[in-house]
């Protein structure tokens, strides 16, 4: 499979075509809501799972996501507020580190909440291959000792910020962009199978490895392309091209 390319496939189609052992670092981003509907005006993506259904995809894709990472390699998953029954998953075929909270400063009430608090922040799960000899990248003299473990930071990207694109969860750049300087080296390859609004492929770019990404939705491919345009990278998409 053909690298820095964002392919138009489903995640397990996507994933079950990469090489094991191939992979340096995973970012994923999977849907969070289960036993709903979700669509949005800029997709014709919808969603609906109950929670066992939910659960069980997510064993299937988090394998495949195993398989492919070298043995020097890790892996960040966002959750939502499923991250709980997540991380047995993960635990089943990754070594857990640690738990980033993302504290989102900037994000507001905007619907009060009946009997439940309302989170301003949220958790990122870092597992790697093995216990052992994965890749780790000190970013302390770039960022300094309080920035560099800082995760205070804007909530999700809206259509109306500077680097917001017609995404309803794009994650912030300077985060994805921590995560890729701790746990990949140059060259390396990032693979993200939600690729979405493309943050990780453009933070890959921008410092200087490879990517490789799936989304099922034609709408984002095209959307994360232009983002890639703006960084003066063209990322082809047709089929012809893929494999």
């Amino acid at each position: 499979m053909k690298l820095n390319y964002i392919h138009q496939l489903d995640c397990l189609e996507g994933l079950k075509r990469v090489d094991a052992n191939s992979v340096n670092l995973i970012i994923a981003d999977p849907p969070y809501l289960i036993d709903t509907l979700d669509s949005d005006s800029n997709s014709n993506r919808m969603i609906k799972m109950n929670r066992e259904s939910y659960l069980e995809w997510s064993d299937n894709w988090i394998k495949e996501c195993s398989r492919v990472l070298k043995n020097t390699g890790s892996m960040y998953l966002f959750g939502g507020n499923i991250i709980h029954a997540l991380f047995p998953i993960m635990e089943k075929y990754l070594v857990f580190k640690n738990s980033i909270s993302w504290i989102k400063k900037n994000r507001v009430v905007t619907t009060p909440q009946l009997r439940n608090w309302f989170p301003k922040c949220e958790i990122i799960l870092f597992f790697t291959k093995n216990e052992k000899g994965y890749t780790w990248n000190q970013i302390v003299k770039e960022y300094g000792l309080m920035e560099s473990s800082n995760y205070q930071m804007i909530a999700n990207i809206s259509p109306r910020m500077k680097e917001g694109v017609a995404h309803p969860s794009q994650k912030p750049l300077e985060l994805i962009e921590k995560f890729v300087k701790a746990s990949s080296n140059e060259n390396d390859i990032v693979l993200d199978p939600f690729m979405g609004s493309g943050t990780t492929a453009v933070a890959s770019k921008k410092l200087n490895r490879q990517f490789l990404g799936f989304d099922v939705d034609k709408g984002y491919v095209e959307l994360a392309n232009k983002r890639l345009e703006k960084t003066c990278v063209r990322i082809k998409t047709d089929i012809k091209d893929w494999f």
